[in-house]
């Protein structure tokens, strides 16, 4: 059986790693994401080891095993599940469903989330943009990188925008960029770092600060 604390650690490791290419998280990034003290972070990876939910070594990064990074996968399912049920059904405000989304994502009856998955008629993305897994989850980490990190002719899906400032979410809507859209690195200048996209069949040029900001899943 795993506690509420032990799935919120899971779920806070799978946010984590989606900033790195390997999926693995240090434990002070941990520590300072969930506001603890390191020594509450190691006993509980101590424990998230036994159970086969993490490889973690002392001093050493985290990363899920396939075990964990299956619950993991499957709480974020129902946190956005619930999220899109509150918004969509209870007309919660965007901003204020993840608060209760936190409560209701530790129901442990698959039943209750699959008819909920059905009731919303399988929702792929959440209030927020972000995406909602599917019921046969597999065991994979899609990291979210900065455009500036993609190399020339590499693509990717731009990640949802809520979080950057409402200024920036406009000035990329000028721009014709917006979540779920797939862009493809065609060119970088040396001279100024301007970074040349290619995206719904039209080039858009964009500088290294905006590129350092807006974050696409790797494809």
């Amino acid at each position: 059986m795993i506690s509420q604390s032990e799935e919120n650690y899971l779920k806070s490791l799978y946010t984590l790693a989606q900033s790195d290419s390997n999926g693995e998280v240090s434990s002070m990034e941990l520590a300072t994401y969930l506001q603890v003290r390191a020594a509450s972070v190691t006993e509980m990876l101590r424990k998230l080891r036994s159970k086969n939910y993490v490889e973690y070594e002392k001093y050493g990064k985290i990363k899920l095993t396939d075990c964990g990074l299956k619950t993991a996968v499957n709480i974020v399912r129902k946190h956005r599940l619930w999220e899109t049920f509150l918004y969509e059904k209870l007309k919660f405000d965007s901003g204020a469903v993840h608060e209760v989304a936190e409560e209701l994502e530790h129901i442990k009856s698959d039943l209750l989330i699959n008819r909920l998955e059905e009731f919303l008629d399988f929702p792929t993305h959440d209030p927020h943009g972000e995406p909602i897994p599917p019921k046969e989850i597999t065991a994979v980490i899609s990291p979210k990188v900065p455009i500036s990190r993609l190399e020339v002719n590499a693509s990717g899906t731009i990640a949802p925008i809520t979080d950057l400032s409402p200024e920036l979410q406009d000035y990329l809507s000028s721009l014709g960029i917006s979540a779920h859209q797939k862009v493809t690195v065609i060119k970088r200048f040396p001279y100024d770092s301007q970074t040349c996209l290619l995206t719904g069949g039209r080039h858009i040029f964009i500088s290294k600060k905006l590129a350092d900001e807006v974050l696409v899943y790797q494809n």
